[in-house]
């Protein structure tokens, strides 16, 4: 049995990141914990309308039938007095978690970046595998992940775990080669044969490898597999080369909109 930390703020894109994890918990066969950090008033004491607002959060998803196929998940809050940063790294240190979940909302951000700062900051801080759950996602059943990232650089630990995350959902993966930006595109033939030679030292069934055809653009390849391909979740490793810089460049491109149309699992390194 594992555990999802579920961070909210009561906000609409947070709880509809609950309802998701409550989800993801009943295909996994987790439990599920909520964390509100909240910073407190002199007194040390916390607000009525903060324990109003969990118990009203708490009953919402408590509320939905997990169905004949699945357990109802432990479902666990917690209140932890302070700064966001202290207040997660506490938890993380108390409690044997798994997965990290939180709504992908941009909030008030107005500086270029597809992600709010609160947002970047928690991926920054967390060294614990994040799903970004976008505002207007909903959740189905998990059966396709695929990992984007050059081959020539992929993370032997990374991919390990990400198999095994998959195995637990009983999930198909696949691993999408995308060169890094001002480096010779790899010939299919090579890039496949670097693949070969990469999954030779990792145990378990070998990931489906998929290239994207010269001159289309990441986006354009990763809409088609969420659009006509029925991917699930796009997974990509925090800080490993470029692909991770990509997304949370400032001054994106428009198409890379669909990041934020997507559930995305960052995995740290």
């Amino acid at each position: 049995m594992g555990n999802i930390l579920l961070l909210t703020d009561f906000s609409v894109g947070a709880n509809n990141a609950a309802a998701y994890a409550l989800k993801l918990a009943w295909q996994l066969g987790f439990d599920l914990i909520l964390l509100h950090v909240k910073d407190v008033g002199s007194d040390g004491a916390i607000a009525n309308d903060t324990l109003r607002k969990f118990d009203d959060l708490k009953n919402s998803i408590s509320a939905m039938n997990p169905g004949k196929d699945y357990l109802q998940p432990v479902l666990m809050d917690i209140i932890v007095k302070g700064q966001l940063k202290e207040g997660i790294a506490k938890v993380l240190k108390e409690k044997e978690i798994d997965l990290v979940v939180i709504g992908a909302t941009d909030g008030e951000n107005k500086t270029g970046f597809l992600f709010g700062k609160r947002v970047r900051e928690i991926i920054d801080w967390v060294s614990h595998p994040i799903l970004l759950v976008p505002p207007a996602a909903s959740f189905k059943k998990i059966e396709n992940v695929f990992y984007v990232t050059d081959i020539r650089y992929a993370s032997p630990q990374v991919i390990a775990r990400l198999m095994r995350l998959v195995q637990l959902l009983r999930a198909n993966f696949s691993v999408l080669h995308v060169g890094v930006s001002g480096r010779p595109e790899l010939p299919a033939d090579h890039a496949q044969s670097l693949f070969n030679d990469f999954m030779a030292n990792i145990p378990g069934q070998a990931p489906r490898f998929l290239i994207r055809n010269e001159g289309s653009n990441p986006e354009m390849i990763i809409r088609e597999l969420f659009v006509k391909h029925g991917q699930d979740v796009l997974a990509v490793a925090h800080r490993e080369h470029h692909f991770f810089g990509h997304i949370f460049m400032e001054h994106p491109t428009e198409e890379a909109v669909i990041y934020k149309e997507i559930p995305m699992l960052v995995m740290p390194t």
